[in-house]
């Protein structure tokens, strides 16, 4: 079933694309629609090369570092004291590949979906940037969920989806709308001002406060 489910996954990839631009097409303005097939064939063959680096990449990594644990463990002068076999079950290592598969397929879709996203205004570099760290934490997390429980394959996954965030960031910061850039500046400077009022009145209330306690004080001492 899950091999089927592979196959089934990467030939219909291309409509599966398809019909999320579909879906997402009737919000969009006539110049934005014009992207339909670059976003497609795109997402496609970062979906595939994802997939077929992880095959290549992080199968080669992780499956060299368990199968190393196997062999002799401990000795008693010249005799090992336990012989780890290594069983692989076609169950669990299919699981395993296309659990691989998947999590380099979508990963290598950053970049596209943040260059479309800035393309319709939803996003900016500097939100980007500002989502960094979520980001890095986020994918780490997947990393450990999807791969066994060794450093080595949760590195060489979370590896590639961090440098492609950066890239993302690249991207779009050359794709993405001005005017949008603009009117978030002007916003983040409107927050700061209204930021700086609200701290300025808080201190001057504050400084009454202190003032009218000072006072009050002065009162008591002279009655006294």
């Amino acid at each position: 079933f899950n091999l089927s489910l592979i196959g089934g996954i990467a030939v219909a990839m291309p409509y599966i694309f398809y019909q999320v631009w579909g879906f997402i097409a009737p919000g969009l303005y006539t110049r934005e629609k014009r992207y339909v097939i670059p976003f497609v064939l795109s997402s496609t063959g970062l979906f595939v090369g994802g997939a077929y680096t992880g095959y290549k990449l992080a199968f080669g990594v992780t499956f060299g570092y368990l199968l190393g644990l196997s062999g002799p463990v401990g000795s008693t002068g010249t005799k090992a004291v336990i012989n780890v076999v290594p069983t692989v079950m076609m169950a669990d290592y299919i699981s395993f590949v296309m659990k691989i598969l998947l999590g380099f397929g979508v990963i290598f879709l950053i970049p596209i979906v943040f260059t479309f996203l800035a393309r319709v205004g939803v996003v900016t570099h500097r939100k980007l940037i500002r989502w960094m760290r979520y980001f890095i934490f986020g994918i780490c997390l997947l990393a450990a969920i999807l791969t066994p429980p060794d450093w080595a394959g949760q590195l060489v996954m979370a590896t590639p989806g961090v440098l492609l965030y950066f890239l993302s960031i690249g991207l779009v910061y050359i794709f993405q709308r001005k005017d949008v850039v603009e009117e978030e500046i002007a916003q983040e400077k409107r927050e700061a001002e209204e930021k700086a009022k609200e701290e300025a009145e808080k201190a001057k209330e504050e400084a009454e406060k202190a003032k009218a306690e000072r006072q009050k004080a002065k009162g008591k001492k002279a009655t006294t």
